[in-house]
């Protein structure tokens, strides 16, 4: 990174091999150390856009009581920073409240993260944390742009309290099957945007979803959202699994929303007042469709307004 090739317990710049100095207690995580005699971290390369060793030293920095065990970060009983050859593979960290930005933005060997007083991710967290299983912040409210980006491996995310995030959040996940977020409101483009196995996703207090996002969730079956009422273009593009849909607010679709959805069955909006085009278009197995628009409608859809009550709305001036 930044032209400094690190290693386990060296990292070599300039042609230059430099070593932690163990004798002191010191530790490498990563791209930083933990220099024993200040109990505190620092970033190796000052130049690296990285938040963690001060959002670190703003909750435990100075902590006496903080020591090495066998490779990893200890307070008291509790591992901080589980490590392996000098790279972090798990983090507790209790007294964490917010992260800042690209905070373990280019972390790949991290497979577990817990954070119980979390409230704030800055943007670019954990943008690349390709190893990452699993993800707790139960008190996580707000999450920046382009954070757990690309999270392959993710399997299970807990953050009930988590009201929204930013564009590209979650933005590719080839494992994740299933997501709940009741306290959700407000999510920005390209959120779950490649999550080809996602089979359930929970939002029941959501108002709006961004552009493309649940673009590609080929496996997605149910899709809880009743708050929604806007999405943008190209949401829920390619769901041929999903059977219902239901979003009494539902208000505007963007183009291309529901573009492919070859299993679904009933669609209900019954508050829809703008759909763009392409909406809808490969429904063949739509029988129940609830849609009370006057104009605009697709032509695959006419079917089933002309079922609608025909008397127009009165329009005052």
């Amino acid at each position: 990174i930044n032209n400094i090739y690190y290693g386990d317990g060296f990292w070599v710049q300039n042609g230059v091999v430099h070593e932690v100095n163990r004798a002191a207690g010191d530790v490498m995580f990563d791209c930083f150390i933990f220099e024993n005699k200040t109990k505190t971290l620092k970033k190796i390369d000052p130049r690296l856009e990285d938040s963690f060793a001060d959002d670190f030293n703003r909750d435990y920095g100075g902590n006496k009581r903080l020591y090495i065990k066998g490779g990893n970060l200890m307070l008291g009983n509790d591992v901080l920073i589980g490590a392996e050859q000098s790279r972090i593979k798990t983090l507790y960290l209790p007294a964490l409240q917010s992260m800042g930005d690209y905070c373990f933005g280019y972390t790949d060997t991290l497979t577990q993260f817990n954070a119980p007083a979390l409230q704030s991710m800055g943007n670019r967290c954990l943008c690349f944390a390709d190893a990452l299983i699993e993800f707790t912040a139960p008190a996580l409210k707000i999450i920046g742009d382009n954070c757990l980006n690309q999270c392959d491996a993710l399997t299970k995310v807990s953050t009930p309290e988590l009201e929204s995030m930013g564009h590209s959040c979650f933005r590719t996940i080839y494992s994740l099957k299933e997501f709940n977020a009741p306290a959700l409101q407000r999510m920005d483009y390209k959120c779950f945007n490649d999550a080809p196995w996602l089979k359930t996703f929970n939002a029941p207090m959501l108002q709006t979803m961004g552009q493309s996002c649940l673009y590609l969730a080929l496996a997605l079956t149910q899709c809880n959202t009743p708050a929604l009422k806007a999405m943008e273009n190209n949401c829920l593009h390619n769901t041929p699994a999903l059977i219902r849909f239901n979003a009494p607010m539902l208000q505007t679709m963007g183009h291309s929303c529901f573009y492919n959805v070859q299993s679904l069955t009933e669609f209900s909006a019954p508050a829809l007042q703008k759909m763009a085009h392409y909406c809808l278009k490969n429904s063949d197995a739509l029988q129940i469709c609830d849609i009370r628009l006057w104009r605009d409608v697709p032509e695959n859809l006419k079917r089933f307004v002309a079922r609608q009550p025909t008397n127009p709305p009165k329009l005052g001036l």
